[in-house]
């Protein structure tokens, strides 16, 4: 029943879970992609643009999410009402990743060679994570990973990656 507070004015939910984690693993984690991914961020879109980002992929990775979790499409730990709890940053993580891919893909930027981003290593963390997500899911270890999340952090992100420019000096 919580779960569907968001429909009501409660947004502030599609945000929230993007500061908590799970254990310490998890935030462990997620620390490390974001400080790999977002130092390369900030270089290149700015400070200002990193903070934007990792909030609108963060809404559109728990927007997402939710309207799968209402469809049934996804359930967590078997909650009665079949919506699902999920935290967590690795939704706005993948958001950043594609935010780095969108704006290569769409605008054909080409980043500093002394910076070094492996987009296609980029598109390999993608694959590897939502195989890993789903096949951890299918086989019921009991560990979901929300790939919902991911997906619309993703989507987000690729979105984001087609309007924003790279900052002009760095």
């Amino acid at each position: 029943f919580r779960s569907f507070l968001i429909l009501v004015p409660e947004f502030c939910r599609l945000l929230e879970a993007y500061f908590l984690h799970g254990r310490i693993f998890h935030l462990a984690f997620n620390m490390y992609a974001f400080y790999n991914l977002g130092q390369f961020v900030e270089q290149y879109f700015g400070g200002k643009t990193l903070f934007m980002a990792y909030i609108f992929t963060a809404i559109t990775g728990s927007t997402l999410s939710f309207l799968m979790s209402l469809l049934g499409l996804w359930q967590n730990q078997g909650l009665p009402n079949g919506l699902s709890i999920s935290v967590g940053a690795s939704g706005a993580i993948f958001g950043l990743v594609g935010l780095v891919l969108g704006n290569k893909f769409w605008k054909k930027n080409t980043y500093s060679p002394e910076i070094n981003i492996d987009t296609n290593g980029l598109w390999i963390f993608v694959i590897i994570n939502l195989v890993i997500g789903f096949g951890f899911n299918l086989l019921g270890s009991g560990m979901y990973i929300n790939n919902w999340a991911h997906l619309g952090g993703l989507f987000g992100g690729l979105l984001l990656g087609a309007v924003i420019n790279i900052k002009s000096t760095f």
